[in-house]
């Protein structure tokens, strides 16, 4: 479904995305729909949701690591510039199963 302003939602961007190569265009479309205030910058609480709509799956370290970089005040927000390189170190832990997770069902 195409907005009024001719984006995607949230979730069909991410749809879109998860069967090919995310690229920065990519990403920065997917991260631009968080983004409330107008500001280009998405609340630093919001990004492990936003790494997760990628197919990203950061650990609760990786977020933490990034809020205590980030969080400056109350209403922290981080840029894409700055997001990218965070995408791109946790962009390799796909939230697919993994082979344990698969092998419990299968003795099961």
């Amino acid at each position: 479904m195409l907005y009024k302003n001719g984006k995607h939602s949230k979730r069909e961007t991410a749809l879109r995305m998860a069967n090919h190569e995310i690229h920065a265009d990519d990403c920065r479309e997917v991260f631009m729909l968080y983004d409330r205030v107008g500001d280009n910058k998405v609340e630093v609480n919001e990004i492990g949701e936003v790494l997760r709509a990628l197919g990203s799956n950061p650990t609760e370290t990786e977020l933490a690591k990034v809020e205590q970089q980030f969080k400056i005040g109350k209403d922290a927000r981080i840029s894409f510039e700055a997001f990218w390189p965070i995408f791109q170190a946790t962009k390799t832990r796909k939230l697919t199963p993994g082979k344990n997770w698969i092998t419990t069902f299968i003795t099961i």
